[in-house]
């Protein structure tokens, strides 16, 4: 690896230096490339956990479920109203489920998290959003990374990095193999991955193309009940290991960004999309997926020399998605059961301005976005009578957004937050039980009120504190009646309050110390599902509070990273009937660097769950049971 790789252990998510980013109430948490690097081993959920607010469980290398201030937090096997994006391309589809998690880490340079609403460049949805910024490729000449990893449980991944750059133009290719025979049966995990990144740069312009390529076979052990969690905990669920049950795709993501500087003023436009096929063997029948999609986006800037700035931009997106549900006979697909097809749709735009008093000491900003989303499903099954065939238009929504900053003192910035978010459902969120769309169905919506400061404690260290309030209406519900039935409703509204503590040592004989805490009240404000009243209740899949602590070293080539997490109790149903338990983490990564003429030989040792916890690392949130079984709640975390 190039000598230019050794990257510094600091994660300065906020750059104390930067006067103006900290005024901005909306300033994202930035993961650093040295964060993603040391935490970060086969895949992204690791470095996730680090921002607080942000909590990510993992039931396997392919099952991941990320909510940020408790929104998403009960979906059940997936990550929605968080959106992502790899540069400029979505990773969020158009039924609001964002996939990250089969995006292998050495492609990306640093992680920027926004929490909360949004109504400006990464449009207003509920939970927040994720930027990944891919790695650069050299800035002249050529550079070359390889890389091999082993780790327990069968685990071992490759990479291969190349790039050069020669005037303007500069190319990166990379491909990477990861295989696990897992810690539980039936988990073995298999993912190939291409990655191609040009850009070109020239008096006028920039112009970037990005292409990732995806083969992934993941089979599937699913979730635990409470006895098999306590006594098997390496075990499949007995009906996913019967069949083997997996999951596969072949996916090709693309992108074209064009950016273009004049004077104080700057255009972008993003063209992208998706084409993706999946197949995925279940105990109670075969899934088959076919998804393309395309879109753009564009955004203009100006008054970047000025006390005013401005920015005007959108996005809109259409896609396809077909699916065929076949009986599953022996593990292989027998007489088609289902043929559907959806159209989805969505669109939005937003405008907002930014003033700066001279001398940095005010910022205020204002924003307005507008979005509509629709979609169209065609029931193609003609082994019935029944056609449930339906469209759906959502009215745009405005989202509005404004906020504060004011340097309170030579090291404190005071900061404010007011803004609206939305969460549009999807068929799968407007389907009655009986197969037909709910015409009935209204978006999610949300205000988010936020008060923070950060601050410099002389020379040792940094801090930034946020309390929070949001309060969500028109619930989407996704109410499970049979092992592959849901019906979804709106169905009340929650409240999340919260704190976020941020805190960072300066380095001190190359030691350095990082802290964070969440503590969370999220409720059910007004929350009827049939018959039963779950208002006041906790909000289920959202733990009542998160620690971490890190411990960095370096000196001389040599350095260390101690992690400490502690994650709190989490209900595991509406009713609070039944809860998790808590538990709390020990990792510790050694790392060596040592540089051999024009190239750098980089080794590194890590050891995770060093106390051997007992513990679930996913929930499945109001799991049900069939034929008087056990309710199957448990993904457990892998041992020692």
């Amino acid at each position: 690896e190039p000598a230019d790789s050794l990257a510094a252990i600091a994660l300065p998510r906020v750059d104390v230096t930067d006067s103006s980013r900290l005024l901005r109430a909306d300033a994202p948490a930035r993961l650093s490339r040295a964060h993603v690097a040391l935490t970060a081993t086969w895949t992204l959920a690791s470095a996730l956990n680090a921002a607080p607010g942000v909590f990510i469980q993992q039931g396997a290398l392919n099952t991941n479920r990320l909510s940020i201030r408790g929104v998403g937090s009960r979906i059940p096997f997936a990550t929605g109203k968080v959106r992502a994006y790899l540069d400029e391309i979505p990773l969020t589809d158009g039924a609001g489920i964002t996939t990250f998690e089969d995006i292998d880490p050495q492609w990306i340079d640093h992680i920027e998290v926004s929490k909360g609403p949004q109504s400006a460049a990464l449009g207003p949805t509920l939970g927040g959003a994720l930027r990944l910024r891919t790695a650069a490729p050299a800035v002249e000449g050529t550079r070359q990374v390889a890389s091999l990893r082993v780790g327990s449980f069968g685990t071992a991944g490759a990479g291969l990095m190349a790039s050069r750059a020669q005037g303007g133009r500069s190319s990166l290719w990379g491909g990477s193999l990861l295989h696990s025979d897992g810690y539980r049966d039936n988990s073995t995990y298999d993912r190939a991955q291409l990655l191609w990144l040009g850009k070109r740069l020239d008096a006028r312009a920039e112009h970037s193309t990005l292409v990732l390529g995806t083969l992934m076979k993941a089979h599937i052990p699913s979730s635990l009940d409470a006895t098999d969690f306590a006594e098997r905990p390496w075990a499949a669920a007995a009906s996913w290991a019967a069949v083997s049950g997996y999951e596969a795709h072949r996916k090709l993501l693309w992108g074209h960004t064009f950016r273009r500087v004049k004077e104080d003023r700057v255009a972008l436009i993003a063209l992208f999309g998706q084409i993706r096929d999946s197949w995925e063997v279940r105990p109670f029948n075969i899934l088959s997926e076919n998804v393309w999609n395309g879109g753009m986006r564009f955004r203009l800037e100006g008054g970047q020399a000025h006390p005013w700035t401005w920015r005007l931009g959108g996005e809109a997106m259409a896609e396809d998605y077909g699916w065929q549900t076949f009986a599953q006979v022996a593990a292989q697909p027998g007489a088609l059961l289902s043929h559907n097809r959806e159209r989805r749709a969505y669109a939005q735009l937003f405008a907002d301005g930014r003033w700066q008093r001279a001398g940095g000491r005010w910022e205020v900003a204002a924003g307005l976005g507008v979005a509509a989303a629709r979609f169209a499903y065609s029931d193609l099954f003609f082994g019935d009578s029944l056609d449930h065939s339906a469209t759906k238009a959502f009215a745009p929504v405005w989202s509005p957004r404004v906020q504060a900053g004011w340097r309170a003192g030579r090291a404190l910035w005071l900061l404010g937050r007011l803004s609206h978010g939305i969460g549009w459902p999807g068929v799968e969120d407007s389907r009655r039980a009986d197969g037909t769309i709910n015409p009935a169905i209204r978006p999610e919506q949300g205000w988010n009120a936020e008060l923070g400061a950060r601050g410099v404690l002389g020379t040792l260290a940094s801090f930034e504190l946020v309390v929070y309030q949001m309060e969500i209406r028109d619930l989407l519900v996704a109410r499970r009646v049979g092992p592959d039935i849901y019906e979804g409703v709106n169905a009340g509204r929650t409240r999340h309050r919260g704190l976020e503590l941020d805190l960072r040592t300066a380095a001190w004989r190359g030691l350095r110390l990082e802290g964070s805490l969440h503590l969370s009240d999220y409720r059910f404000v007004d929350f009827v599902d049939g018959t039963a009243d779950y208002s006041g209740n906790r909000l289920t899949g959202w733990p009542e509070h998160t620690a971490r602590l890190w411990l960095w070293w370096q000196h001389r080539g040599w350095s260390a990273v101690l992690r400490h997490e502690r994650t709190g109790r989490m209900p595991l149903r509406d009713d609070n009937s039944a809860w998790s338990a808590p538990y709390a983490l020990w990792h510790l990564r050694v790392e060596y660097q040592r540089p051999f003429g024009k190239w750098r030989l980089r080794l590194f040792a890590e050891g995770r769950n060093l106390t051997d916890a007992h513990y679930a690392s996913m929930i499945l949130v109001n799991a049900t049971s069939f034929g008087g079984s056990q309710p199957r709640y448990y993904y457990p975390g892998p041992p020692r």
